[in-house]
């Protein structure tokens, strides 16, 4: 999984962030196509580099891409709030997007573990 980055095709982003429901889905699907590769692999890397293994890295990447392309792109408006700001400009907002997106993931993952860890510490003292 490593894929490189797509050349920015700002005319595009900005048909995937239009009001026009065809317009929109259209653009959206070419996004998709050309953008889940670099996605997955970047967020195998940024795993990766908060210490999750690497087999689980890429195996998560795969389920994180597919939350944050339905979370900000198809459900959100992130595409639509976008500033014209040039290629690199755009790579970097992606870039910074999917970080934070992978740390909330991080964290939530790391909650959900403290609270099964509390719940089996209750269960072993026999309390609620």
């Amino acid at each position: 999984m490593n894929a490189s980055w797509p050349a920015t095709q700002w005319t595009l982003i900005c048909r995937a962030g239009a009001m026009h429901p065809a317009e929109r889905s259209e653009a959206l699907g070419r996004l998709v196509a050309m953008y889940l590769e670099p996605i997955q692999a970047t967020l195998a890397r940024i795993l990766t580099g908060r210490g999750v293994p690497a087999a689980r890295a890429r195996q998560w990447a795969e389920e994180l891409a597919a939350n944050f392309v339905a979370d900000r792109w198809l459900q959100g408006d992130m595409l639509g709030r976008l500033d014209r700001g040039g290629p690199a400009r755009f790579k970097t907002f992606l870039y910074k997007c999917l970080a934070d997106f992978a740390v909330d993931a991080l964290r939530a993952a790391a909650r959900e573990r403290a609270a099964l860890r509390t719940s089996a510490e209750r269960a072993a003292r026999g309390t609620r």
